[in-house]
């Protein structure tokens, strides 16, 4: 006999008007230990919120509302005696709720359960891996199109394979077609290179300010270039600092920092390479802003931090009675990992600064109960302390 059960998730708040509908083969409890794990994955930059799949909404509402704020209901369960009719029933009764709640648009659901009816009569994974087979395919692909997309099997494995077969990229400007990068160096009258050129689209493209079409026959995808893809490295008056005291502007990094150093002597870096670094650098996984940067804002990693600090009165934590405000002058070693301790409203800058306060040294029973789903207030009250 299989079983599974359909579950609610809301929070606490009723000013968060929001639910999640999901559905689960395990206990209750257990899947929801899944989704803290996963959130927490997120929050230490273990696992991307868009790789986290159809509950990547959720996992961003624990990690801003906090696990403990979070309430889970159970609404049916269901047996039977055919695992794949168990699925349908589940993916039809999740589809159920989701439009009662209307929680894709107005909640914390990304995506339909799937529509797709599975056969009778056959076990899921084998079902999954034959399909797959068949048409040569990852079975994991083929279920992500079947099942998150809603697609049927047909159309599900003609996007697998188109998505599989990399597009030939083309650019166009001035309204001339080019295949390569280094044809548009004779428009690059500021001699800024090839590599610039480069990460000026790659970046454009990500910030969605360049039109791209895709023909999907010829699998050609076409890039629009503009004009401020060929400007000077740095032209006059195109840096911009916003401050506390308003604009300052400058034509470079260096003349920026010898304005803003005396201004904020306690965030600026001391030296404008730290700056140059944090702007230019390959080797940060996450883009800058140049506030950012001069230390203006809190890094990138920092700014759900920064939200609930400036805006929600979270405050940084103590250790040993004294406050431990972190300083943005200069680069944090190793993987950002905040510490949010939600119930009473306070932050700590990395695990290292919590375990001191609370005087916890088994560092990796801690991770084993993270890896567990635990929260940081469970993990306190796991060592018989209180937040």
């Amino acid at each position: 006999m299989f079983e599974g059960r359909i579950y609610k998730i809301y929070c606490k708040d009723i000013d968060v008007n929001r639910v999640y509908i999901g559905q689960t083969k395990k206990t209750l409890e257990k899947r929801w230990d899944g989704h803290k794990r996963d959130a927490n994955q997120v929050l230490h930059k273990k696992l991307k919120s868009k790789d986290s799949g159809k509950a990547a909404k959720l996992h961003k509402a624990i990690i801003n509302n906090g696990a403990d704020a979070m309430e889970r209901d159970e609404l049916e369960v269901h047996q039977y005696q055919d695992e794949n009719e168990l699925q349908n029933k589940l993916n039809e009764r999740e589809n159920y709720y989701i439009d009662q709640y209307d929680s894709i648009n107005n909640g914390w659901n990304k995506v339909y359960a799937s529509k797709i009816k599975l056969p009778l009569g056959e076990e899921t994974k084998i079902t999954w891996e034959n399909k797959a087979k068949k048409h040569g395919v990852s079975v994991r692909k083929l279920r992500y199109q079947m099942i998150t997309n809603g697609l049927n099997e047909v159309d599900a494995v003609n996007a697998v394979k188109k998505l599989e077969k990399k597009p030939t990229k083309r650019f166009s400007y001035g309204k001339q077609i080019y295949k390569k990068i280094k044809d548009l160096l004779i428009y690059d009258k500021h001699r800024i290179g090839r590599t610039n050129i480069g990460k000026r689209i790659r970046d454009a493209r990500q910030e969605k300010r360049l039109r791209v079409d895709y023909d999907r026959e010829k699998n050609v995808q076409t890039v629009f270039l503009i004009d401020s893809i060929f400007d000077p490295v740095l032209s006059r008056g195109e840096l911009i600092v916003c401050t506390p005291e308003g604009k300052i502007k400058g034509d470079s990094i260096k003349e920026l920092h010898d304005k803003l150093l005396p201004k904020f002597p306690d965030k600026v870096p001391e030296s404008y390479t730290t700056v140059q670094n944090r702007i230019n650098g390959s080797r940060l996984i996450d883009k800058w802003t140049i506030e950012q940067a001069f230390g203006l804002k809190y890094p990138p990693d920092y700014e759900h931090v920064e939200n609930l600090i400036e805006k929600k009165g979270y405050r940084w934590g103590e250790i040993d009675g004294r406050q431990k405000i972190p300083c943005f002058k200069t680069d944090h070693k190793g993987k950002p990992a905040p510490i949010i301790l939600h119930s009473i409203s306070t932050v700590y800058y990395k695990e290292q600064d919590w375990c001191d306060a609370y005087k916890l040294t088994d560092r990796k029973k801690i991770k084993e109960l993270r890896d567990e789903g635990k929260t940081n207030e469970q993990i306190l009250k796991y060592y018989g302390k209180e937040p």
